[in-house]
């Protein structure tokens, strides 16, 4: 056996008697490595693209297919087929594009992905240039977290064809623009993408939870991020923010808390694309309009410094800042009278007057300049509603700006705007807004603490400081100096004068002095309020044919660079439309009666339920540039001014006579 074995073909034998016995190992092994990545390969769906400048066309089709062929290229997504995702939309009896959230959270559900890609082509132009021609599509692409709802990457820019010659049609170089586009979006999304984090502790406080999680700088995590934390099968638990960064750990802030976080969640950073829109700028490229939210941390820490500078300053009594943490303008109707109305809300903002009180809260119009358009009281009220009525009186404030250590408003009072003289809103109108607060600081408050009057104050201070530094013959020197000359310059009550110093509070809050103040203003996005739309046809409670159109008398009566008129059309067997079916969207600048193209009640897209009886229809309208857009709809959360609704009777039958 021992010459066998040291033969040539004994070792050959023992050769592959051990390869035999290696081989369903290593096999093994591989299978499972194999399995684990298809396992840990997070699945996404992309899905057709809104063609904000053109919709019907195929462009947004183009889009995503282009989207969807780069992520496959990454290795990092399992990317549903086109056919896949059209099933489980068909399914769901929704229409493309889909642009709700709560939509394509449906989807995500359905499909059984992590993640939906959306998207808008917002603008797309062909040009001559170098005798050729040139195509430039400008678009945006977002990316969904289906558990959460929430937007975690995304990406804003343009595309460009090459330079062609010839007959190429226009077409053909706006689908290479888009797929350029595609290409240049997901690589920005690669960069922006971060690995989940997994919660590991958690620890409460007194004024704050936190959360340690397993992922740190070396994996992108930075101060300052925002972050959604969910758990496996409940969504959403959570939200906060970055708060401190180790190589391979961060602790978050809770800011949110939905249903408590514990160990295990996950945690996912959140990525906003930047706004993008119609029209090129004068270089060609696209109208790239607000940064991505995300502060680096040096940015913070330098907004950090100017906010202390802007504290001292107001507990100094010079100075002012926006005062405003949050204000927004968004269309919505009278229930009763269908009527167009702006509902603006704000929030308090953190700087601007140290231990303040809110006086008042002046509302500023685009179309009125001289003077605000409302004052409301500074309490706990933080909206208001600009209704097409003309506006009662009011009292409101012009201060100039304050110099640094005086008080030169005593009072809070200004100027008045008598009944009437401001209009309200012009229906079909583009708005926006702006806001300001009046503000008050005991002039108790206002510096560093003494006794006795203003003057004395004055003279004391200043005496004993520069007394301390330069010594005792100068601070004598100086305080009978200045407290002479103060006393005499600004008043002999003691009452107003300076805010160098703090006097003796008085026995009663009654008594006490205040300075006033007055904040920056803080602008809103743009609101179009216009009239509930009124439908033309088919006849409420009337037996149209199953293909018909659906007509409505517009709400827009001017249009402008401004107006971008956008409709939707939803059924329901619902009257309340709380389960809402969107059958059409379009754009129209048609003035008067505004309708859709035949739509068949009876189509294969169309959910079972509809087809199979009676049913409401209702039209919403919006202009297509407010931000964030009309109040949402209670039942559908979706931002358009939305009709009374009619009856679609399906045919005349007995049942229809019981």
């Amino acid at each position: 056996m021992r010459r066998f074995i040291a033969s040539l073909p004994g070792k050959v034998v023992s050769h592959l008697v051990v390869l035999a016995l290696v081989v369903p190992y290593l096999t093994l092994n591989l299978i499972g490595r194999a399995q684990a990545q298809v396992q840990t390969a997070p699945q996404l769906a992309v899905i057709e693209f809104y063609n904000r400048k053109s919709p019907g066309t195929t462009f947004g089709q183009t889009a995503s297919k282009a989207i969807a062929d780069e992520f496959v290229k990454t290795n990092a997504w399992d990317v549903l087929s086109p056919e896949t995702v059209a099933r489980g939309i068909n399914l769901l009896g929704l229409s493309v594009p889909i642009s709700e959230t709560t939509n394509i959270i449906r989807l995500g559900t359905q499909l059984g992905v992590s993640t939906i890609v959306s998207g808008t082509i917002v603008d797309y132009q062909v040009t001559n240039v170098s005798g050729g021609k040139q195509a430039r599509v400008s678009m945006q692409v977002v990316e969904t977290d289906v558990a959460s709802g929430l937007q975690i990457n995304g990406s804003a820019l343009e595309g460009k064809s090459t330079i062609r010659g010839g007959d190429v049609s226009d077409e053909t170089l706006i689908n290479d623009a888009i797929t350029e586009g595609a290409s240049a979006a997901v690589r920005d999304m690669q960069k922006h993408a971060l690995p989940k984090g997994t919660v590991l502790n958690t620890r409460a406080g007194a004024n704050r939870d936190a959360a340690l999680v397993n992922r740190g700088a070396r994996s992108g995590f930075k101060t300052g991020q925002d972050v959604v934390i969910t758990r496996a099968g409940e969504g959403q638990v959570a939200r906060g923010h970055v708060s401190s960064v180790d190589p391979d750990s961060s602790e978050i802030d809770i800011t949110q808390s939905d249903k408590g976080v514990q160990p295990g969640d996950k945690v996912q950073v959140l990525y906003v694309p930047r706004d993008v829109v119609p029209g090129f700028k004068s270089n060609g490229e696209a109208n790239v309009t607000r940064a991505a939210r995300g502060i680096p941390s040096s940015t913070v820490t330098a907004l950090l410094v100017v906010g202390l500078l802007a504290l001292l300053v107001s507990h100094s009594g010079g100075g002012s800042s926006s005062g405003v943490g949050s204000f927004t303008a968004q269309a919505t109707v009278d229930a009763g009278s269908g009527n167009a109305e702006t509902r603006l809300a704000w929030t308090g903002g953190l700087f601007g007057g140290g231990t303040r009180n809110y006086v008042r809260w002046q509302i500023w119009r685009s179309d009125v300049f001289e003077t605000p358009i409302a004052v409301t009281p500074g309490g706990d009220t933080r909206s208001y509603l600009d209704t097409e009525a003309a506006h009662p009186g009011f009292n409101w404030s012009l201060f100039p700006q304050q110099v640094l250590g005086t008080c030169a408003n005593t009072s809070p009072i200004d100027r008045s705007v008598a009944d009437g003289v401001i209009n309200g809103v012009t229906p079909g109108t583009p708005y926006t807004y702006q806001i300001n607060v009046v503000y008050q600081i005991a002039l108790a408050d206002l510096g560093d603490d003494t006794t006795g009057t203003t003057a004395t104050t004055n003279g004391t201070t200043n005496g004993t400081t520069n007394g301390t530094t330069n010594g005792t013959t100068n601070g004598t020197t100086n305080g009978t100096t200045n407290g002479t000359t103060n006393g005499t310059t600004n008043g002999t009550n003691g009452t107003v004068a300076g805010g160098f110093g703090r006097r003796v509070k008085p026995a009663t809050r009654q008594q006490e002095s205040f300075c006033y103040f007055v904040s920056e203003k803080t602008p809103s996005g743009v609101a179009t309020p216009i009239r509930r739309p009124t439908l033309s046809a088919p006849g409420n409670g009337s037996f149209p044919d199953s293909v018909t159109l659906f007509s409505v008398n517009s709400p827009f009566t001017n249009f402008n660079a401004d107006t971008d008129p956008q409709y939707i059309l939803q059924f329901s067997t619902s009257r309340n439309f709380s389960h809402a079916f969107t059958a059409y969207t379009w754009s129209s600048n048609v003035h008067g009666i505004v309708s859709t193209p035949n739509i068949d009640t009876l189509g294969a897209d169309i959910p079972s339920s509809i087809q199979n009886s009676d049913f409401y229809w209702r039209i919403g309208a919006r202009n297509g540039f407010d931000s964030p857009g009309p109040v949402k709809d209670p039942a559908t959360g979706q931002r358009y001014i939305f009709s009374l609704p009619f009856l679609f009777r399906r045919s005349i039958s007995p049942q229809h006579h019981k």
